[in-house]
């Protein structure tokens, strides 16, 4: 068929590139989000656990992603393959 894998591979890499930068971003967001969790609880909680709350919170958007991309997979075995494609 017509299909680039080069070009595929290409546009893989620039979303990974991508992926990183806003991954950057959405951890220290993300860390920021427990900070202010901590400051409206009661207890000041230890650093400890200020590390168990960022990884519950890291676990849980993880699983997040990977149901969506679950989704995805399903979604392409259902569909039929395009003309030309096996």
């Amino acid at each position: 068929g017509n299909f680039q894998l080069a070009d595929f591979y290409q546009s893989y890499l620039s979303l990974s590139t991508k992926n990183v930068e806003k991954f950057k971003v959405n951890i220290q967001e993300k860390a920021m989000e427990v900070d202010k969790e901590i400051e409206m609880s009661e207890d000041l909680l230890s650093d400890h656990l200020k590390k168990v709350l960022m990884i519950a919170s890291l676990s849980q958007i993880s699983n997040l992603y990977r149901r969506a991309a679950e989704k995805l997979v399903d979604e392409l075995i259902e569909e039929k393959p395009c003309k030309g494609h096996k």
